[in-house]
């Protein structure tokens, strides 16, 4: 692993604390638990932090949430930028405070960018500077599967499987980041289920720092709503912490070089639709070269993830 810190953009849909309209129907909590594990992991130095839409359509509120957590535990030399309010859009003229922003810093430093929402900010750029993909290393996102087979279930009576939700909600800006030559490495569903957050990590860290309280406080709702109506008995997969760890060591993780297809099939969360599919197959004929990770080395991501959380003081590993 490398012994200087990895220059690190993050671009998030953050809503932890955020709550839909229904009881018990609350908005995802894992960019929060990715955000404030490398706020605390010297592993990385976070450049910047850039808002995008996806667990919510109004990038309005992931703004103002990823506003406020840094705000309150994070480094003062963190700065958040306002992302895209629309999805990629090859026509418009003007560029989101985000996309000005990241410029500026791949002007300065090449950089690797976490991407743990919908790719619009980083199309727009691409678009934008196509000059600029030689100076990011790599870009690093939840998403893929391995055919249209496979579904995405977490708990034990879930009724509808949940959606490769960044890769779907923008499927236009997938397709030029990967089109762009940019390194592109999945972190898929298959791998971060294999993570859990349980009850009793969750009371661990609510007697924690004010990062870990603030976060278990905001999770217990979303742990009784994958338990209640997921029937998820371990408790949940924190998504974007598993791709938080990959930046962190990726020698924690399994990965080989595929191919990344889009491929048109008929929808498993909407019936009577067809839906796109990102197919990351080695048997692909074609398609774009990414590295996708297929498994994990060590079965201590949650308890090595949430120490960081719990502490400013980490030692490297």
């Amino acid at each position: 692993m490398p012994t200087t810190p990895l220059n690190l953009w993050i671009d998030t849909d953050i809503t932890v604390g955020a709550k839909k309209i229904s009881f018990l129907h609350y908005k995802d909590v894992d960019d929060g638990y990715a955000l404030g594990s490398l706020m605390h992991s010297p592993e990385v130095e976070i450049v910047g932090i850039s808002s995008t839409r996806a667990n919510t359509l109004d990038i309005n509120e992931s703004t103002s949430i990823a506003k406020r957590f840094v705000r309150d535990f994070g480094s003062e030399s963190y700065s958040v930028y306002k992302g895209s309010s629309s999805t990629f859009d090859c026509t418009r003229a003007e560029l989101p405070e985000a996309v000005v922003a990241l410029i500026d810093a791949l002007e300065k430093s090449p950089l690797t960018i976490l991407a743990i929402g919908a790719f619009t900010n980083l199309a727009i750029l691409l678009h934008a500077r196509p000059d600029l993909a030689s100076r990011i290393e790599r870009v690093v996102a939840v998403a893929g599967r391995e055919s249209v087979n496979e579904t995405f279930i977490s708990g034990s009576y879930q009724r509808k499987p949940f959606r490769d939700l960044n890769f779907e909600f923008d499927v236009s800006a997938f397709n030029v980041v990967v089109q762009s030559g940019v390194e592109v490495d999945l972190v898929p569903f298959s791998v971060c289920k294999q993570v859990w957050v349980d009850l009793e990590e969750l009371l661990a860290l609510r007697v924690g720092n004010p990062m870990a309280r603030f976060l278990a406080e905001h999770t217990f709702g979303w742990w009784l709503e994958w338990e209640v109506v997921f029937g998820a008995r371990k408790g949940f997969n924190p998504f974007d912490m598993v791709a938080a760890a990959y930046m962190i060591n990726r020698d924690w993780f399994t990965t080989e070089g595929r191919k990344a297809k889009i491929v048109e099939a008929p929808s498993d969360t909407d019936e009577g639709k067809i839906k796109p599919y990102l197919v990351c197959s080695s048997s692909n004929e074609t398609g774009h070269p990414v590295r996708y990770c297929t498994g994990i080395n060590t079965d201590q991501i949650s308890t090595l993830m949430l120490s960081r959380i719990s502490s400013s003081t980490v030692e490297t590993v």
